[in-house]
Protein backbone atom coordinates (compact mmCIF):
# COMPACT_ATOMS: atom_id res chain seq x y z
CA UNK A 1 0.00 0.00 0.00
CA UNK A 2 2.72 2.70 1.06
CA UNK A 3 4.75 2.09 -2.42
CA UNK A 4 1.07 2.66 -4.52
CA UNK A 5 0.81 5.95 -2.58
CA UNK A 6 4.97 6.48 -3.46
CA UNK A 7 3.90 6.22 -6.95
CA UNK A 8 1.17 8.44 -6.70
CA UNK A 9 3.34 11.59 -4.89
CA UNK A 10 5.92 10.60 -7.38
CA UNK A 11 4.06 11.22 -10.46
CA UNK A 12 2.34 14.60 -8.39
CA UNK A 13 5.68 15.66 -8.40
CA UNK A 14 6.10 15.43 -12.34
CA UNK A 15 2.32 17.78 -12.39
CA UNK A 16 3.85 20.67 -10.04
CA UNK A 17 6.42 20.67 -11.93
CA UNK A 18 6.63 24.91 -13.23
CA UNK A 19 6.49 25.56 -16.94
CA UNK A 20 7.38 28.61 -18.80
CA UNK A 21 4.04 28.71 -21.19
CA UNK A 22 0.35 28.83 -19.97
CA UNK A 23 -1.51 26.62 -23.17
CA UNK A 24 -2.34 23.86 -19.64
CA UNK A 25 -4.20 26.64 -18.19
CA UNK A 26 -6.00 27.51 -21.10
CA UNK A 27 -7.23 23.79 -21.00
CA UNK A 28 -7.68 23.64 -17.30
CA UNK A 29 -10.18 26.88 -17.65
CA UNK A 30 -12.06 25.55 -20.43
CA UNK A 31 -12.47 21.82 -18.81
CA UNK A 32 -14.23 23.45 -15.78
CA UNK A 33 -16.45 25.39 -18.14
CA UNK A 34 -17.90 23.02 -19.89
CA UNK A 35 -18.01 20.87 -16.59
CA UNK A 36 -19.46 23.40 -14.97
CA UNK A 37 -22.22 23.88 -17.17
CA UNK A 38 -23.91 20.64 -16.26
CA UNK A 39 -23.59 20.45 -12.47
CA UNK A 40 -26.53 21.20 -10.22
CA UNK A 41 -24.97 20.61 -6.86
CA UNK A 42 -25.00 21.32 -4.26
CA UNK A 43 -23.05 18.36 -2.91
CA UNK A 44 -19.79 17.32 -5.09
CA UNK A 45 -17.37 14.90 -4.97
CA UNK A 46 -14.19 15.36 -6.88
CA UNK A 47 -12.42 12.32 -7.85
CA UNK A 48 -8.68 13.40 -8.00
CA UNK A 49 -7.42 16.98 -7.46
CA UNK A 50 -4.48 16.80 -9.95
CA UNK A 51 -2.85 20.60 -10.25
CA UNK A 52 -5.85 21.90 -8.07
CA UNK A 53 -7.43 24.10 -9.96
CA UNK A 54 -11.23 22.49 -9.74
CA UNK A 55 -10.82 22.50 -6.38
CA UNK A 56 -9.88 26.21 -6.14
CA UNK A 57 -12.84 27.15 -8.65
CA UNK A 58 -15.22 24.86 -6.64
CA UNK A 59 -14.11 26.83 -3.33
CA UNK A 60 -15.24 30.20 -4.87
CA UNK A 61 -18.75 28.89 -5.73
CA UNK A 62 -21.40 27.45 -2.67
CA UNK A 63 -20.69 23.75 -3.60
CA UNK A 64 -19.95 21.29 -0.42
CA UNK A 65 -17.11 19.60 -2.19
CA UNK A 66 -15.20 16.02 -0.87
CA UNK A 67 -11.88 16.10 -2.70
CA UNK A 68 -10.20 12.79 -2.84
CA UNK A 69 -6.78 11.77 -3.74
CA UNK A 70 -3.55 9.41 -3.49
CA UNK A 71 -1.48 11.85 -3.89
CA UNK A 72 -0.51 14.06 -0.71
CA UNK A 73 1.68 15.86 -3.10
CA UNK A 74 -1.51 17.00 -5.25
CA UNK A 75 -3.83 17.39 -1.94
CA UNK A 76 -1.28 19.32 -0.92
CA UNK A 77 -1.49 21.92 -4.07
CA UNK A 78 -4.81 22.03 -3.94
CA UNK A 79 -5.27 22.66 -0.24
CA UNK A 80 -3.17 26.10 -0.54
CA UNK A 81 -5.38 26.82 -3.72
CA UNK A 82 -8.54 26.11 -1.95
CA UNK A 83 -9.91 29.36 -0.94
CA UNK A 84 -13.04 28.13 1.15
CA UNK A 85 -13.77 25.81 4.18
CA UNK A 86 -16.30 24.38 2.08
CA UNK A 87 -14.01 21.58 0.85
CA UNK A 88 -13.08 17.97 2.52
CA UNK A 89 -10.05 17.03 1.37
CA UNK A 90 -8.96 12.66 1.82
CA UNK A 91 -6.01 11.24 1.20
CA UNK A 92 -6.90 7.88 -0.11
CA UNK A 93 -6.97 5.94 -2.93
CA UNK A 94 -10.33 5.95 -5.24
CA UNK A 95 -11.50 2.33 -5.00
CA UNK A 96 -10.97 2.42 -1.18
CA UNK A 97 -13.01 5.54 -0.58
CA UNK A 98 -16.45 5.13 1.43
CA UNK A 99 -18.68 7.73 2.58
CA UNK A 100 -22.60 8.16 3.98
CA UNK A 101 -22.19 11.51 2.00
CA UNK A 102 -24.16 11.24 -1.12
CA UNK A 103 -23.52 13.70 -4.19
CA UNK A 104 -25.34 15.63 -7.02
CA UNK A 105 -22.06 15.94 -9.01
CA UNK A 106 -18.92 13.54 -9.14
CA UNK A 107 -16.31 14.56 -10.92
CA UNK A 108 -13.84 12.37 -12.12
CA UNK A 109 -11.75 14.83 -14.82
CA UNK A 110 -8.41 13.21 -16.37
CA UNK A 111 -8.02 10.48 -13.47
CA UNK A 112 -9.89 7.33 -15.70
CA UNK A 113 -6.34 7.35 -17.22
CA UNK A 114 -4.57 6.87 -14.40
CA UNK A 115 -6.37 3.76 -12.97
CA UNK A 116 -5.60 -0.05 -13.03
CA UNK A 117 -9.31 -0.59 -13.48
CA UNK A 118 -11.48 2.51 -15.05
CA UNK A 119 -14.56 0.31 -15.00
CA UNK A 120 -14.20 -0.78 -11.34
CA UNK A 121 -13.82 2.88 -10.35
CA UNK A 122 -17.31 3.75 -12.30
CA UNK A 123 -19.03 1.59 -10.92
CA UNK A 124 -17.48 2.17 -7.21
CA UNK A 125 -18.54 6.08 -7.38
CA UNK A 126 -21.68 5.71 -8.77
CA UNK A 127 -23.38 4.35 -5.34
CA UNK A 128 -22.86 7.60 -3.95
CA UNK A 129 -25.00 9.22 -6.26
CA UNK A 130 -28.03 10.94 -4.70
CA UNK A 131 -31.27 10.12 -6.94
CA UNK A 132 -31.06 12.07 -10.25
CA UNK A 133 -27.05 12.73 -9.43
CA UNK A 134 -24.49 13.32 -12.58
CA UNK A 135 -21.36 11.94 -13.29
CA UNK A 136 -18.65 13.64 -15.26
CA UNK A 137 -16.11 12.86 -16.67
CA UNK A 138 -12.79 13.93 -18.91
CA UNK A 139 -10.49 12.25 -20.66
CA UNK A 140 -7.40 12.84 -22.99
CA UNK A 141 -8.33 11.99 -26.54
CA UNK A 142 -6.13 9.57 -28.75
CA UNK A 143 -7.95 11.18 -32.00
CA UNK A 144 -6.97 14.75 -31.49
CA UNK A 145 -5.75 16.28 -34.04
CA UNK A 146 -1.92 16.89 -32.22
CA UNK A 147 -2.21 13.12 -31.97
CA UNK A 148 -3.12 12.08 -34.99
CA UNK A 149 -0.11 14.60 -36.54
CA UNK A 150 2.43 12.92 -34.16
CA UNK A 151 1.71 9.88 -35.66
CA UNK A 152 2.25 12.05 -39.33
CA UNK A 153 5.53 13.32 -38.44
CA UNK A 154 6.34 9.77 -36.72
CA UNK A 155 6.73 10.98 -33.14
CA UNK A 156 3.70 8.41 -31.81
CA UNK A 157 3.30 4.40 -33.58
CA UNK A 158 0.09 4.52 -33.00
CA UNK A 159 -2.39 7.54 -31.63
CA UNK A 160 -3.21 5.49 -28.94
CA UNK A 161 0.87 4.98 -27.93
CA UNK A 162 1.93 6.73 -24.54
CA UNK A 163 4.79 9.15 -25.29
CA UNK A 164 7.42 10.29 -22.16
CA UNK A 165 4.99 12.67 -20.44
CA UNK A 166 2.79 10.17 -20.53
CA UNK A 167 3.94 7.74 -18.57
CA UNK A 168 5.63 10.28 -16.25
CA UNK A 169 2.38 11.19 -14.67
CA UNK A 170 0.79 7.82 -14.85
CA UNK A 171 -1.18 7.51 -17.72
CA UNK A 172 -1.62 3.58 -18.62
CA UNK A 173 -4.39 4.40 -22.06
CA UNK A 174 -6.01 7.41 -23.66
CA UNK A 175 -9.52 7.19 -25.42
CA UNK A 176 -11.88 7.32 -28.16
CA UNK A 177 -15.48 8.29 -28.02
CA UNK A 178 -16.37 4.52 -29.02
CA UNK A 179 -13.75 3.14 -25.81
CA UNK A 180 -15.34 5.57 -23.55
CA UNK A 181 -19.11 5.58 -24.34
CA UNK A 182 -18.29 1.13 -23.58
CA UNK A 183 -16.71 1.79 -20.19
CA UNK A 184 -19.60 3.88 -19.13
CA UNK A 185 -21.77 1.30 -20.31
CA UNK A 186 -20.49 -1.35 -19.08
CA UNK A 187 -20.12 0.13 -15.40
CA UNK A 188 -24.10 0.48 -15.82
CA UNK A 189 -23.80 4.44 -16.73
CA UNK A 190 -25.97 6.19 -20.10
CA UNK A 191 -24.45 9.21 -21.48
CA UNK A 192 -26.92 12.67 -20.92
CA UNK A 193 -24.04 14.53 -22.81
CA UNK A 194 -21.13 14.68 -24.98
CA UNK A 195 -18.61 17.75 -25.30
CA UNK A 196 -15.21 18.04 -26.46
CA UNK A 197 -12.43 20.35 -24.82
CA UNK A 198 -10.42 22.23 -26.66
CA UNK A 199 -8.91 21.99 -30.24
CA UNK A 200 -5.27 20.89 -29.61
CA UNK A 201 -3.05 21.35 -32.83
CA UNK A 202 0.51 20.64 -31.86
CA UNK A 203 2.19 19.89 -28.50
CA UNK A 204 1.92 22.09 -25.04
CA UNK A 205 4.94 24.36 -25.51
CA UNK A 206 4.61 24.48 -29.50
CA UNK A 207 1.00 25.97 -28.40
CA UNK A 208 2.29 28.56 -26.54
CA UNK A 209 3.94 29.97 -29.52
CA UNK A 210 0.82 30.34 -31.01
CA UNK A 211 -1.20 31.59 -28.34
CA UNK A 212 2.00 34.21 -28.02
CA UNK A 213 1.62 35.23 -31.41
CA UNK A 214 -2.71 35.39 -31.72
CA UNK A 215 -3.33 36.20 -28.25
CA UNK A 216 -6.79 35.31 -26.62
CA UNK A 217 -9.04 35.19 -30.00
CA UNK A 218 -7.00 32.11 -31.06
CA UNK A 219 -7.44 30.08 -27.63
CA UNK A 220 -11.25 31.13 -28.14
CA UNK A 221 -11.54 29.68 -31.43
CA UNK A 222 -9.69 26.19 -30.55
CA UNK A 223 -12.46 26.16 -27.25
CA UNK A 224 -15.09 26.82 -30.06
CA UNK A 225 -13.55 24.11 -32.16
CA UNK A 226 -13.79 21.86 -29.60
CA UNK A 227 -16.91 21.81 -29.23
CA UNK A 228 -17.60 21.92 -32.97
CA UNK A 229 -15.57 19.04 -33.76
CA UNK A 230 -15.61 16.69 -30.08
CA UNK A 231 -14.28 13.80 -32.05
CA UNK A 232 -11.01 15.54 -32.71
CA UNK A 233 -10.78 17.65 -29.34
CA UNK A 234 -7.58 17.23 -26.85
CA UNK A 235 -10.16 15.83 -24.55
CA UNK A 236 -13.65 14.22 -24.20
CA UNK A 237 -16.01 14.59 -21.92
CA UNK A 238 -19.50 12.80 -21.02
CA UNK A 239 -22.08 13.47 -18.54
CA UNK A 240 -23.53 10.34 -17.54
CA UNK A 241 -26.30 9.14 -15.18
CA UNK A 242 -27.52 5.46 -13.53
CA UNK A 243 -28.57 3.48 -16.63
Amino acid sequence: MNEAYDILDEQGQHYSKPTAFNYSQYLYSYRYKVVREHMRGPDVLEVGVGYGDFSSWLSEESFRTVSIDGSRTNLERARSKSKSDRIDFHHGLFEEFGTDTRFDDILITNSLEHVDDPIGILEHMKQFLKPGGRIHITVPNADSVHRQLGVEMGMLKYEWSLNEHDHQVGHQRVYTREFLFEHVKRAGLKVLKYDGIIFKLLSNSQMEGLIQDNGQAMVEGLYALGRRHPDLSAELYVCCEKG
